[in-house]
Order: structure tokens, then C-alpha cells, then sequence
């Protein structure tokens, strides 16, 4: 059945400066949230002088139309800047938990209960208050509370200056489809938005620096919308933060540089913000992370052994921990070559901790001379023995690119592993390299992660290229070591054939992609392998495809919740250890509905109308019969008593098996009968009319005549609104425009 959900806005609000037109700003790249990955944003307010709030908005892949998904973690500010509470919100949720022991008060409601198949679902808030500080950077995380159990999510919330530390929760979520990627992330600020005098909104400014999944960075804004005041904006943070700031209010939000004045992370010891990656100055042709080859046996300090083929590559965007409680592990050696750019200038400290043998490179000697002499490291913990820390300073120029390289193996008994910074001007050592270690595409003239031409022009140590057997495929011939940075000649690097696509279909519950390679000779690929995350198929886990002649081949298992999506493909060729370039196509899944959108009569009357009121929205419900060939593609509302004929009836958006249209509802409306007339269509004609009456209570009013809408002062303000095939709650007594109630 197809409900039918009717909204009505007043066209006049009071209190103009304390509404806030709304922003979102929706971030590319795959994420999760399950048992094992967590979501995590940083953001650092500028200005708190309107009603609005800030959050991280997200949902999984629909698994029942019929029970949404989405979540929203944020700060809530309300009562014009002057209340805090730190929110996790999650609708569709089955049961919760106030958080106990956590040394901060906690509170829940649920709110807002429906029931579905004999199911009883709800929107779950939990808040604790907390004073909201403008220049401090507060980092907001979602994670999976496994004491409970895989369905239980808490949030924690930590400020970053004050080094204050907050948990809230726990909301058990019942069903969710945890395999598959979230359906969108996003980035927002909101508020009660109707009819806002632009002049009157309040500056409410924040940076945005870091949206996260696991390690995972969401750097790139794809999207954003804005809501009716047109002077709200993002625009990238050009400051030490980096990301984007969002700004609101005030009649030249673009010419406003709060950011460059407010005291960010002025605490004794502040904590690194990293840089997103689009804020790194780089060359294209680097990439985020180093590259990690595993061998399955100890070194014994010898770096012959990184000679041979590793038993496993692969990027690391932060290099890995182990730890003595994991207990006994077999011999095995790690070799990590790239990049290190600092972000700021200064002298940075680097501890390593390791049993056994690691050696740490920056600089120069991470080039050629940890060949001639492992031991001219700059950390060296050589030779088997317990765990050992050293510590080394190094003098580094923001921005510039040192080459950088790491080994450690484990000989016997428990492996022990981590390397730790200290930037410029911190106290406290990190582990968090994002943004901090790049790596070149591994090929003819690299070793692994570091491209001996690319270090040669940045004025490090030049390979003696084609001397002996070194790099015989590299043509670049540097025939002196010094550090001059011009050179005229160029790189000649294997060129392996870029596939193509020559089938993508839907057979069954099989997905069959196939590609071709080329003509036989030397650029052809020998292997070939496929990324496509929505598959599961991710960048760490590539799957190779079945190769004969000139074609290589997949056939892979379909959910069929991913029809009507759109799946983003990436093929790339190997030959020789050297990739392609990357063959990338979003395939648009065919729709499991499709045969039912081949109509051949006009949809059936919507039967079982029922009406009720929920704020100053009317919400009419109906049903329409799902019959092959008469699937209504349309709903429409109109009437007299709201001033619209039929020519000029509202239509609304099927999403799923809701309907949605928006009516303003004057105040002169109040204790009122007001009949209307619904109908469905589609492409072959409309259904039988059928009436209901909208019963309007009695309000009382405001002075511009708005219907008065109370306010919540004691707990967060929230509602639950769609928009298309996206559902999320905001701070606030209504949805603003484009939204619905869902």
C-alpha cells in the first residue's frame, strides 16, 4: 500500500531573528557504521547568537521503506546561543538505555511510536548539556556499544581544548542492513526556517575540518543545499583547520573571517587537527598513505629481503599498532615506503616503539643510503630484543615532501609495534597521520611507495638509473648524485593498456560485468581487478577477474536491495606490478519495480483516508492498491477551502510507499472544516476522486496571525522530516521548506 502524507505550512512565523535558514553539505567517499567502524566529525563553532544546531546526518541502505533509518549526532543550541546539549538521535530504534558511570548526566526520550508488521519503533533522543565554547574544536563520535550488543550505538563527544570527555546513549536500532555502506553522509546546519527576515539571522558560524569513517576521510563536498536566505554559505577554510566553513547570517557572510582570528585549541595541550586531504598541496600524481608490503619472514636487519616479491600489498593511510597482549605471532617483516608533508614548520618528534628490529627514515636517507647502511636510520631499534623506545627531533618545512620509509619485523614470541609524532608547538605525542603520509604509484622506476625520479626532482639523493641491473624498464638516466631539482630529460614508464567496458547486466540475482584489454603485446594487463565498495568489494579487498584472451570477466552475487542504485565501478589493469589507469563507470541498477511501471489503466481510487493535525501541519493518509500495470506514479490534493482548484492541485513525490505534498494552512483556517479532494495518477490517467474533511483545531494565535507553535525548553527540539529518499531530524517544532514530516 502507498500512504499518502499531507503537510501544511503557515505562511507567516513570527520571531524572524531567532530562525535560521538550513545548509547541508553532503561528503563523497564510501562509509560505514557497524560492529567494527565508527563515524567521527570535527567541528569548531565561531559564533552562537541564533536557535540553530550542528550535525552529522546519516542512514543506512533502506532494508523496509517502511521503517527509516536515518541518525543525526550534533550540537543542539537553542534559546538564542545560550543552551547547549550535545544530541544522538536515531529513528527506527527498538529500545534504549540511559548511560550509566560515564561521570556526565544523561537523558532519553522516545518519541514519536509507530508500529510496522506488529513492531513497535520509535525516534530514540539522548542529550547531556553541555556550554558550547566558540574557537574550541569538539569531535563528535557514533560507534557500536558491544557491551550491549551489534545493535547498540552510544556517541561520545570530546573537546578538544579543554580536554573534556562526554558519552551518551545507548539506543538499541534493531534492523539495519550493517553490511552495506551508509546511505549518505552529511554535514548540517539547521533550524526553524519558514519565512526568516534574512537581515535578522543570526551570525552562526563553524568550521567543519574532518567527517570520517574509521580511517576512512570523507574530504570532498559533492553537494550542498541552502535554505531561503541566500547570504548562507560554504566555502573552503583556508586557515590551519582546514575543510569548509559554514556560515550563516549577518549581510556578508563571504567577507566574515572569524576563523582567522578565533583562538582554536589554545589549550596547554592541543590536540593535532589533521588537515582534510583536498588541503594538502601535492602533486596529482601522489596519493593518500604509504604503501605496507608483508613478507612471512624475519629480516634478521638485512633490507635484501624487501628485494623479494612481498606476500602481500597494500595502502595504509595510518600504520598499524601491535601490541603485546595479542598475544604469540609468527615471524613476519613489514617494509612502509612514501611521503611524509607536514603541515606545519618546525621541529617534529618522532618515538618509535618496537620488538624486534625497526628502523625509521626521513629525509635522505630514506632514499638510497638505508641500503648501504641500515644502521644510518634515524630511529634505529635494531636487532632482536624486548620492547625498546627511542625518540628522534627533525627540523621540517611545512608542506615540503620528505621521503619516508619504515622497517620492522618480529622474529619469535609477541610482536610490539608503534610510531608516535610530536608537531611543533604540541605536548602530547599522536598517532593519527591523516593527511600526513603519501605514496607514488608503484612502477618502473619506484621502489614500492617512492619514485626514485619524483625524489631526484625534489632535491633528495638520484638513482644511478640503468647502472648494472638497477630499474632497467626506467629510461630517466641521473648520472649525477647532486641535488640540483632541474632536469630537461623525461620518464618513460610502462604504459599498461586501460580496459574497457564491453558488458554490464542484471541476470538473475547475478551481476555479469565484463571488459576488454586490448590486442596481445606488451601494454596488455596480465591480471585485472575490480573495486566497487556497494558490492562489498572494497580497495583493500580487490577482486581479480577470470581472464581469457583479450577479456576479463565477474559474476557476482546481486542483492537486490541495491535495484534502482546507482554502483560505482573501478577496473584496473596489472602488468608486471604496474597498474593502468583506472576505468570507473557508475552502473545504474535497474529498478525491481520497473515491470510494474509498464501501465496499461489509471491507478485504482486511494481507499482508507484518515486525517489528523500535528502542529500547524495537516497529515492526510491514504492508501493506494499496488496492481501490476495501474501503479500510481502521482498523488494531488486541492479544494476550495484552501484555495486551490484543480488545475492548480499540489502534487506530491512518491518515495517508496509515501506520498508527500505541502498546503500553507492560514491562521483564518482555525476551527475549521475544510474539505479536499485527493486523487492518483499515472501515465495512462487519474483515479476516481475521493473527499475528506480536514478538521482544524482552534489556536490561539500570535500577533502577525501565525498559528503559535509551543516550544520546548527543557530538551532538545526535534522532528523527523524526508526529503525525497532522505530522512533526518532537526532542531526544531517543524521541517523547513523542502521538507516533510515523516
Amino acid at each position: 500500500m502507498i500512504s499518502l502524507i499531507l503537510h501544511f505550512f503557515s505562511s507567516n512565523v513570527a520571531g524572524a531573528d531567532q530562525s535560521v535558514t538550513y545548509m547541508n553539505a553532503n561528503y563523497s567517499g564510501t562509509a560505514y557504521l557497524n560492529s567494527s567502524t565508527d563515524l567521527q566529525v570535527d567541528i569548531t563553532p565561531l559564533a552562537n547568537n541564533s536557535d540553530t544546531w550542528r550535525y552529522l546526518n546519516f542512514a543506512w541502505v533502506q532494508t523496509n521503506q517502511r521503517i527509516s533509518t536515518a541518525a543525526q549526532v550534533g550540537v543542539d543550541v537553542y534559546s538564542s546561543g545560550t543552551q547547549h546539549n550535545f544530541v544522538l538521535s536515531f529513528n527506527g530504534a527498538v529500545d534504549e538505555q540511559v548511560l550509566t558511570g560515564v561521570g556526565n548526566s544523561v537523558s532519553c526520550d522516545k518519541r514519536n511510536p509507530y508500529q510496522v508488521d506488529g513492531k513497535t519503533y520509535f525516534q530514540a533522543v539522548c542529550w547531556t548539556p553541555y556550554a558550547l565554547a566558540p574557537g574550541h574544536t569538539f569531535r563528535l563520535r557514533v560507534y557500536n556499544n558491544s557491551a550491549l550488543g551489534p545493535t547498540w550505538y552510544k556517541a561520545s563527544f570530546d573537546d578538544l581544548t579543554s580536554k573534556t570527555h562526554l558519552e551518551i546513549g545507548s539506543i538499541d536500532i534493531g534492523e539495519r542492513n550493517y553490511a552495506s555502506p551508509l546511505q549518505f553522509v552529511q554535514y548540517g546546519m539547521g533550524g526553524l526556517d519558514t519565512n526568516p527576515d534574512c537581515s535578522k539571522v543570526g551570525i552562526n558560524d563553524t568550521i567543519v575540518s574532518n567527517i570520517k569513517s574509521s580511517s576512512n576521510l570523507l574530504s570532498n563536498l559533492t553537494s550542498q543545499s541552502i535554505g531561503s536566505c541566500l547570504n548562507a554559505i560554504i566555502v573552503p577554510n583556508s586557515y590551519s583547520l582546514g575543510g569548509y566553513v559554514f556560515k550563516f547570517g549577518g549581510t556578508n557572510p563571504g567577507a566574515r573571517n572569524l576563523e582567522s582570528t578565533a583562538s582554536l585549541n589554545s589549550s596547554a595541550s592541543p590536540k593535532r587537527i589533521p588537515r582534510s586531504i583536498s588541503a594538502v598541496p601535492r602533486p596529482t600524481e601522489i596519493s593518500p598513505g604509504l604503501i605496507q608490503n608483508r613478507y612471512s619472514s624475519y629480516f634478521e636487519d638485512s633490507v635484501k629481503t624487501f628485494d623479494e616479491v612481498p606476500a602481500s600489498s597494500s595502502t595504509v593511510i595510518n600504520l598499524p599498532e601491535y601490541k603485546s597482549t595479542d598475544g604469540s605471532l609468527p615471524a613476519f617483516s613489514n617494509n612502509w615506503t612514501g611521503y611524509f608533508i607536514p603541515d606545519s614548520t618546525g621541529t617534529w618528534t618522532f618515538r618509535m616503539t618496537a620488538d624486534d628490529a625497526a628502523y625509521l627514515y626521513i629525509g635522505n636517507n630514506a632514499v638510497l643510503e638505508y641500503a648501504r647502511n641500515i644502521r644510518n636510520a634515524t630511529i634505529d631499534l635494531g636487532s632482536t630484543h624486548p620492547a625498546l623506545s627511542k625518540t628522534a627531533t627533525v627540523a621540517l618545512v611545512k608542506d615540503k615532501i620528505y621521503p619516508f620509509r619504515i622497517m620492522y619485523g618480529n622474529w619469535i614470541d609477541v610482536s610490539v609495534f608503534k610510531v608516535e609524532f610530536l608537531p611543533p608547538g604540541f605536548s602530547t605525542f599522536e598517532s593519527d597521520f591523516t593527511s600526513l603520509l603519501w605514496h607514488s604509484t608503484p612502477g618502473s622506476c619506484s621502489n614500492w611507495g617512492m619514485d626514485y625520479v619524483f625524489v631526484g626532482d625534489l632535491g633528495f639523493e638520484k638513482a644511478q638509473i640503468r647502472t648494472g641491473s638497477s630499474l632497467p624498464d626506467c629510461t630517466k638516466n641521473y648520472a649525477s648524485t647532486t641535488n640540483s631539482t632541474t632536469t630537461t630529460n623525461t620518464v618513460k614508464k610502462t604504459v599498461v593498456n586501460k580496459p574497457s567496458f564491453s558488458l554490464i547486466n542484471v541476470v538473475g540475482n547475478k551481476l555479469n560485468i565484463d571488459v576488454n584489454l586490448g590486442s596481445a603485446g606488451s601494454s596488455r594487463p596480465d591480471t585485472v581487478y575490480l573495486v566497487a565498495p556497494k558490492l562489498g568489494v572494497l580497495n583493500g579487498d580487490k577482486l581479480l577477474g577470470k581472464v581469457s584472451g583479450s577479456k576479463a570477466s565477474w559474476s557476482i552475487d546481486f542483492d537486490k536491495l541495491l535495484s534502482g542504485t546507482s554502483i560505482p565501478l573501478k577496473v584496473v589493469g596489472v602488468k608486471n606490478g604496474v597498474e593502468s589507469e583506472p576505468l570507473e563507470q557508475e552502473f545504474n541498477a535497474p529498478a525491481a519495480v520497473n515491470n510494474l511501471l509498464a501501465n496499461k489503466l489509471a491507478p485504482a481510487t486511494p481507499k482508507n483516508i484518515k486525517t489528523r493535525i500535528i502542529g500547524n501541519s495537516a497529515i492526510v493518509t491514504a492508501e493506494a492498491t499496488v496492481k501490476s500495470g495501474a501503479l500510481a506514479t502521482k498523488a494531488f490534493i486541492f479544494g476550495p477551502s484552501i484555495g486551490l482548484s484543480k488545475a492548480k492541485a499540489i502534487s506530491g513525490d512518491i518515495v517508496g510507499s509515501k506520498v508527500l505534498l505541502e498546503v500553507p494552512l492560514k491562521s483564518s483556517m482555525a476551527g475549521k472544516k475544510l474539505p479536499v479532494t485527493i486523487y492518483l495518477s499515472n501515465d495512462v490517467g487519474d483515479s476516481q476522486p475521493v473527499q475528506t474533511v480536514i478538521t482544524v483545531p482552534s489556536a490561539p494565535t500570535i500577533p502577525n496571525g501565525a498559528i503559535k507553535i509551543p516550544t520546548d525548553t527543557k530538551a532538545p527540539k526535534t522532528i523527523f522530516c524526508m526529503k525525497g529518499s532522505q530522512t533526518r531530524t532537526f532542531a526544531a517544532s517543524k521541517c523547513p521548506p523542502g521538507w516533510k514530516n515523516a
